[in-house]
């Protein structure tokens, strides 16, 4: 697994800085800029892993993010932005470039699509640059460098992340996780956390 990268600075973002100062800031934040062709709710349950293709196995973000690394032109250089406030116990916060999103401050890391998935593991690695394989917290946003696509995993969300892209990339998101995405339209709204409501053996459910 590559390590992640502090970016050179914070213009790659600005895209989705601007929209979120112009506009409704927390709906961008939860579904990515607007103007894209087709957006997607994306089911993620923690550590349950996900079919994807004939009996492969997957993190439902890892497997989002292996059908959409197909979908741009750069994707070697993509950019993940990590909410400031996490804080995991095994490293001090990291001396990197911080986007100010309104309420919600993001460092900005870059590198290639396929480390996306591992963003907050790098980010708060252990003092020796380990990444720690424990952390299962989702890179709050992701995008390559050629605005091809926007992957938002808001900080507070729970059940599902969201995916602004083209028609051709929405169509091979459900392809590869049938019965795991479905379209929505932009910023629709939509559950936040799971229910706990106590089922009538006592028991909450999940």
């Amino acid at each position: 697994m590559s390590v992640l990268r502090p970016a050179a600075d914070t213009t790659p973002a600005d895209w989705i800085l601007d929209t979120t100062l112009a506009g409704d800031a927390p709906t961008v934040l939860r579904y990515g800029p607007p103007g894209f062709d087709a957006y997607l709710r994306l089911t993620v349950n923690g550590n349950v892993p996900t079919a994807m293709g004939p009996g492969a196995k997957a993190h439902p973000m890892e497997a989002a993010l292996q059908v959409l690394a197909a979908h741009t032109v750069t994707p070697d250089v993509a950019y993940a932005g990590v909410w400031h406030g996490y804080g995991f116990d095994n490293s001090p916060a990291p001396s990197v470039p911080v986007v100010p999103f309104p309420n919600a401050w993001m460092y900005l890391y870059t590198g290639p699509v396929s480390t996306m998935r591992y963003a907050q593991q790098s980010v708060w690695s252990f003092p020796d640059g380990t990444p720690d394989a424990g952390i299962d917290a989702e890179p709050d946003l992701v995008w390559p460098a050629d605005y091809a696509w926007c992957l938002a995993c808001e900080v507070d969300e729970e059940i599902e992340f969201s995916i602004g892209c083209s028609n051709t990339a929405a169509a091979a998101l459900e392809e590869a996780l049938p019965g795991r995405v479905h379209r929505v339209t932009y910023g629709q709204d939509a559950p936040w956390e799971r229910d706990r409501t106590p089922a009538p053996d006592g028991d909450s459910t999940t």
